[in-house]
């Protein structure tokens, strides 16, 4: 049986268990995200949080979401 770090997400405080050792089953995986989602959510956190950490699942998602009017904002500016 793997062991794996228990984690606490940044953005909602809730427990989450991080994978990031065994990327290919870790539940963040699981989210397709192309390039200019990636570097968007990235880019985010890094901004949020000073510095790029991993989430939980659930603001994964949320983040996911909000992509398509926040994409647009961010790509077309620039």
């Amino acid at each position: 049986m793997e062991k794996h770090a228990l984690e606490t997400c940044p953005l909602c405080g809730e427990p989450f268990v991080c994978k990031v050792n065994n990327i290919q089953k870790c539940d963040c995986s699981k989210i397709n995200l192309n390039n200019e989602e990636l570097e968007y959510i990235r880019k985010y956190i890094e901004i949020r949080l000073g510095s790029y950490e991993c989430v939980c699942v659930k603001c994964l998602n949320q983040l996911k979401s909000q992509l398509p009017q926040h994409l647009k904002e961010y790509f077309y500016k620039k």
